[in-house]
């Protein structure tokens, strides 16, 4: 314990509290962090489980037209005919002893924290995806 307690015109300071608000103050900041993180994953797996709904929907509804229609019928895309497909990212939400990790990427507009994660190719199946960018 420090023995340098300063004299103030209020009463006495005393180093050693101030360093334990400080870490109360770290602490806390840090448990913030973790439920922003864990909210950001939350919507980050809804958004992907969205994506993957509207795909089976849109097979389902291509293989329902191909038996009603006799033929093939193309792939709809996420907002219709002409429009770029939908792209599936896969992340991952990493956690030990308490920590998240996270990677930081560089913006133009500033650096920026994810969760590690890639966007699939092509009929590329999200295990395989995962992997391949928790290696990298």
């Amino acid at each position: 314990m420090r023995d340098h307690i300063a004299e103030t015109g209020v009463g006495r300071y005393d180093p050693d509290h101030d360093a334990a608000l400080q870490h109360a103050l770290r602490r806390e900041r840090h448990r913030r962090d973790v439920a922003e993180c864990a909210r950001e994953a939350d919507h980050q797996a809804r958004q992907t489980t969205d994506a993957a709904h509207r795909r089976l929907a849109d097979a389902a509804a291509r293989r329902r037209r191909s038996a009603h229609l006799g033929g093939p019928v193309p792939a709809m895309t996420s907002s219709g005919a002409g429009s770029r497909p939908v792209r599936v990212r896969v992340f991952a939400v990493l956690v030990h002893d308490g920590r998240v990790c996270l990677i930081r990427r560089r913006r133009p507009a500033g650096d920026q924290l994810s969760f590690p994660g890639g966007v699939a190719e092509d009929d590329e199946d999200p295990t395989e995806v995962l992997r391949r960018e928790l290696l990298e």
